[in-house]
Order: structure tokens, then sequence, then C-alpha cells
């Protein structure tokens, strides 16, 4: 069940992916997002370096950005299932961030005037895989609200080395359901894409793919504006 965002409280979202390790300039973005008033924190995957155990989380995330588990909203990257089930990812936000329903693969929020799914690039996402069916049903509901966003870890297009197919079958899914915003990371670069097309001859007013990671993946967002 959702939780009700208050009417006239205004949201403002942070989102980065590809974070915390013994080498990356993660406390870079951490002492930034110190200085941001900002109500979520949106995890877009490979969260805990090498392989997102719980020691890893344990030794890397939380003295960088464990003061902000309880605005955050994680997903998982591949990362992080370099342990088996991403168990180690599971076992830190099941106690740490408030916001994360336990042991949940995928999952539904809301803020501000948005609806926000927080999904997973790490298993199977066609159009016979529970997710997608999760997804369908959720997009299919009567008070979907106009501003509707998506996060997860890997790419479906890039310029860079790693745009991944997987999550294709949803990415179009959402732009059926006229979905506003995407957000992913893995490619360590900054890319913006917009689509009036989807695929083939299927359309829907333009969405916006955005493409975060790595330690210049600061995405902010106010009131359904970016």
């Amino acid at each position: 069940q959702l939780t009700p965002w208050g009417a006239n409280r205004r949201a403002v979202i942070v989102a980065a992916g590809d974070l915390a390790s013994d080498s990356y300039g993660d406390s870079d973005v951490g002492e930034l997002m110190g200085v941001l008033d900002f109500s979520g924190f949106l995890v877009l995957g490979d969260n805990a370096y090498p392989n997102g155990s719980l020691a890893e989380y344990r030794l890397y995330w939380a003295p960088v950005f464990g003061r902000y588990d309880a605005k955050a909203f994680p997903s998982p990257g591949n990362q992080d299932y370099g342990t088996p089930g991403a168990q180690g990812y599971m076992a830190y936000f099941d106690s740490a961030a408030s916001n994360y329903p336990r042991n949940s693969a995928y999952y539904v929020f809301e803020m501000g005037k948005w609806r926000w799914f927080s999904l997973n690039s790490e298993i199977p996402a066609d159009s016979s895989s529970a997710q997608y069916k999760w997804l369908s049903t959720q997009l299919s509901v009567s008070d979907l609200p106009a501003c509707v966003g998506a996060f997860w870890h890997r790419p479906v297009y890039s310029v860079g080395a790693y745009g991944d197919e997987i999550m294709h079958p949803i990415l179009n899914l959402l732009a059926v359901h006229n979905a506003t915003l995407v957000l992913t990371a893995h490619d360590h670069n900054y890319q913006r894409w917009r689509f009036p097309c989807i695929h083939l001859q299927l359309r829907s007013r333009s969405m916006k793919l955005l493409i975060r990671s790595w330690i210049r993946s600061i995405c902010l967002m106010s009131n359904g504006q970016m």
C-alpha cells in the first residue's frame, strides 16, 4: 500500500549509481549531497564494490552514504549480484533503509506528485517474467498519476560500451503508459536521450531516458521539473 504524500509538500530527489568502493571519488558525491536539501535518494545500482557483500556495504557504503539511508530508495546492479541473490544488498538495506520493502527485488513508492518504480535489470524482464507482469498491473491502475518515473541499473541504450537489451520490454511498457522519466547507471558516463517513438510502430509522448553513473551522477528534480 502506497503512503500518501502531502498535497502541498515539495519533493527534491537526487540520484546516483556505481558508487561506493576503495578507489572511486564517492566521498565527493557524499559531501555534495550533504549540502543539498533533498527528500529522496534514488540509488541506481552497483552500490558497493566489488561484489556487493554485506561487509563491503559496511566498509565502503556506510561511512559515506550511510547518513542518507533514511532517504534512500535502492535498486541493485550487477556488482551487487556478485554476492549470490544480492543478499548483501538486501541485508544492508533491509536493516538500514526504512523506505526499502524487505527482501524486495523491485517495488513502487510515491514522492511529490510522482509515482516511482525501482526495478531490477539483473533478473528476467521479458513479457513473461514476474517483474514485467507486476509492473504492467501497477501501470494499469486507474489512479496512475501524470508523472511516472522508473530507475534501474543497466541502460537499454548507450553510446558507451554497456547498452543492454534486457530491460527493453519494460522500457516499451513504460512508454505505452506514458511514463515521464527513466534513470539508469552502469556505463560510467553521462548521457541523455529522448524517445518520441520507442520501438517500431509503438508511439507515446516523449520519454526522457537519463543515464547517470559514477561520481558525476547526481540528478536533481523538483516538482516534476528537470
